[in-house]
């Protein structure tokens, strides 16, 4: 199976101030995420977890090669970084980002179907995702009559939150990153975020990023099965440390 692995991974954002003795906002000399395994990934604000999530996507803006380091890698292939967001895709990497944008005037299936990778194939998968998403709105809905042609505008915040969750693990993404996915659920959408990580988890990757320890705790209560390793880690000062 294969492994994600990042080297040598730096990143700093024009004009920032860093602290005494810092060069790079980011600064990591490998980090590898096994294909299967469960990480858990902490850090105070301003530690660099959403800009690390964003920099192994290819979800940072624009800015010269000058301020990035490293290679990200899967398998055989390899990549230097920045890399372009449909080659991150192509390698089976997604991510639930904090504020990925969502479409109130497009349907909830119009939404979802954003997530879907350029290279995947539906082939007779279509009507077994619609029917999967159906499923999914009667448990997250109060109303008996939402379709998913229905516009995601209708939803509440947390059902919006559902779906944004949905958009990604329901696609073939092989490494996904979790970038603090339970803001804006309610506590029934909350149980229902962590059990649909679980049972949509299969041979997947999962790294959750988050504050929130209750977030970290529930995450290793509905997804440590047994079947797969668990691994903690904390950025400080954009600096990778292994909890023991």
């Amino acid at each position: 199976m294969n492994t994600l692995k990042c080297e040598n991974i730096k990143f700093k954002y024009p004009g920032m101030k860093l602290k005494r003795d810092l060069k790079w906002f980011i600064d990591i000399s490998s980090i590898t995420f096994n294909s299967g395994d469960v990480y858990s990934l902490r850090g105070e604000n301003m530690s660099g977890k959403s800009t690390l999530v964003k920099l192994i996507t290819g979800s940072l803006p624009y800015y010269p090669k000058s301020f990035f380091a490293g290679y990200l890698s899967v398998g055989n292939l390899k990549y230097s970084f920045p890399i372009k967001p449909n080659i991150v895709r192509n390698l089976g990497i997604g991510a639930v980002h904090q504020l990925d944008p969502m479409f109130p005037e497009l349907s909830i299936w119009q939404n979802i179907e954003l997530g879907k990778p350029k290279h995947y194939k539906y082939s007779n998968n279509k009507k077994i995702i619609k029917s999967r998403i159906r499923e999914i709105i009667k448990e997250f809905s109060t109303e008996k009559d939402v379709s998913i042609h229905n516009p995601l505008g209708e939803l509440s915040g947390g059902a919006k939150s559902i779906c944004r969750i949905l958009r990604i693990i329901l696609w073939d993404y092989k490494f996904i990153f979790l970038d603090e996915p339970t803001i804006n659920l309610d506590e029934n959408n909350y149980e229902l975020a962590f059990k649909l990580l679980n049972e949509e988890k299969k041979d997947r990757t999962y790294v959750l990023i988050s504050f929130n320890k209750n977030d970290h705790d529930n995450f290793k209560k509905y997804t440590d099965d047994g079947k797969f390793k668990m691994e903690s880690l904390t950025l400080e000062n954009g600096k990778l440390i292994k909890d023991d």
